[in-house]
């Protein structure tokens, strides 16, 4: 359920990336890691971390945020320093 719906963005033929999560997705993930992160950490432990990048393909906004401050908080913080990354990551990016 949750990889059904969120994504790698889809590849354009302009090479241009076309994010492939909707906002309502992220929310509701949200929601879910808030109530049931721990449960959902020990089903999908080994793809969590993938999971955290293909977040990022959505794109930089509010919902990304608040998921991944979700994700961090799981499992006293067994996520933190991969979601840490990712956005420092993506702010080098940005600023480059």
């Amino acid at each position: 359920m949750i990889y059904g719906e969120i994504q790698k963005p889809l590849k354009l033929r302009d090479g241009t990336l076309k994010p492939n999560v909707e906002p309502e997705a992220l929310t509701c993930l949200t929601f879910l890691l808030k109530n049931h992160g721990t449960k959902i950490s020990d089903i999908y432990h080994d793809k969590m971390y993938d999971l955290i990048t293909d977040i990022f393909y959505s794109g930089f906004n509010m919902e990304v945020i608040e998921c991944l401050s979700g994700i961090a908080k799981i499992k006293r913080g067994l996520y933190k320093r991969a979601c840490q990354v990712k956005l420092l990551n993506s702010c080098s990016i940005v600023l480059t």
